[in-house]
């Protein structure tokens, strides 16, 4: 069984693998660690009670910190909880969201649903430095860790801007168990067997919208156009690239 893959507000000029798409020359990708000044092992710092740290380690030398966040209806259970509860509640049968974030941020945004935030390499106060091989296995690390604990219950890959990138990769390694070096963005994404959700803001700046729109077909065409969806986010509601968490009918869409 496939995983699902959500992309949102698809970054493609943020990866220096995708370069060929868009442009010949090649992207800067900077390392950020922010906020500055803050200690990312006390999720109850920013008011997430429901929310517990860990780091893992997803190879030799590189220490990744991750976020485990569970579903709204156990936020009142979860206070005082440790490590192991949180684990164990990721098979309750509720969907599991896998959040690779962006380029300019760290594992300090969450969504829905059980969530689990990794932070990846050279990222927040995670270890190590970001490379495309090196984030992708971090990526696969993390989604078999979630696997190995989460049981029947669906696990969903959310990828934006830079996280596109991250997840899409991941997706094509899951498909072809690794074997495979991927050259370009849309040679990876046409080969996915998983449903693909983009939602994407018309008046992104920094992906035009035009572009999504001729990926989307591209991938419509090389599976079940029914399994490819794009849901668009009107232009004046001013989301830009990284406001789509605003918009109040997302849960709904992703349902």
């Amino acid at each position: 069984m496939y995983p699902a893959l959500l992309i949102h507000e698809t970054g493609m000029s943020f990866w220096l693998w995708v370069r060929s798409v868009i442009s010949s020359i090649p992207c800067i990708m900077f390392i950020v660690r922010l906020p500055y000044f803050v200690d990312l092992s006390q999720p109850a710092d920013f008011s997430l009670n429901h929310t517990v740290n860990m780091y893992v380690s997803s190879e030799e030398g590189i220490s990744l910190g991750v976020w485990l966040t569970v579903p709204e209806s156990q936020w009142k259970e979860a206070q005082g909880k440790d490590l192991n509860w949180y684990q164990e509640s990721l098979g309750d049968g509720n969907p599991v969201f896998i959040y690779f974030h962006g380029n300019t941020k760290n594992r300090y945004n969450t969504l829905g649903y059980h969530v689990v935030v990794p932070d990846y390499r050279g990222f927040g106060d995670s270890t190590g430095e970001p490379t495309e091989d090196g984030l992708t296995t971090d990526a696969l690390y993390i989604y078999n860790w979630v696997k190995a604990r989460s049981g029947s219950s669906l696990v969903v890959i959310w990828g934006h801007s830079l996280g596109t990138a991250v997840s899409t990769n991941l997706a094509v390694k899951l498909l072809e168990k690794g074997t495979a070096k991927i050259s370009t963005f849309y040679s990876v994404i046409k080969k996915m067997k998983s449903p693909i959700l983009f939602l994407h803001s018309e008046d992104d700046h920094l992906a035009r919208i035009e572009n999504v729109e001729e990926l989307r077909e591209i991938v419509a065409s090389a599976q079940n156009k029914d399994r490819v969806k794009l849901v668009k986010f009107d232009g004046s509601k001013g989301y830009l690239h990284n406001g789509l968490y605003r918009d109040a009918k997302l849960p709904g869409v992703i349902k």
